[in-house]
């Protein structure tokens, strides 16, 4: 699992790293150098750990370094979509938005299904809780909260 993931995400940033758009946009303004230098930064460690995690055994604060660094890397990749260029730079930041909602939001949804798959074989629910009520919002509709806890 952890090869697996180790190589998605090193492939993703070699897409981020050498797309062309994306490097004119980090070389014309600082802001988008630090979001793309936060994405990279953060799928650099979820591979770093991956290699580490080789050598000992993985354990939940791997999973939660994974988490918390997957996190990073959205909300990075959230801020670049926001992104408002000037008029000059408007053709390469709609390429990169394009990009990033064809490519390399997926690329973060199979990274997350991969941390996820890797956090369930470490964490065994010992309970959960359904809580409901029926017409209980000012619109009418159902509302629902499902619990699940972990540990081991």
């Amino acid at each position: 699992m952890l090869d697996d993931l180790e190589k998605f995400a090193n492939n993703t940033v070699g897409m981020v790293d050498n797309h062309p758009d994306l490097g004119t946009l980090r070389s014309s303004d600082n802001w988008i150098q630090d979001q793309v230098n936060t994405l990279e930064d953060s799928l650099i460690n979820i591979i770093k750990r991956c290699q580490i995690s080789k050598t000992r055994q993985f354990d939940q604060n791997d999973g939660l370094f994974l988490s918390l660094n997957l996190q990073s890397a959205e909300t990075a990749t959230a801020a670049l979509l926001g992104y408002k260029p000037s008029p000059a730079l408007s053709q390469a930041a709609s390429n990169v938005s394009n990009w990033i909602q064809t490519t390399l939001i997926p690329n973060l949804k199979v990274i997350t299904g991969k941390i996820l798959t890797i956090l369930s074989s470490l964490l065994t629910p010992t309970g959960w809780s359904l809580k409901g009520s029926i017409g209980g919002s000012v619109l009418g509709l159902s509302n629902f909260e499902l619990e699940i806890r972990f540990g081991k």
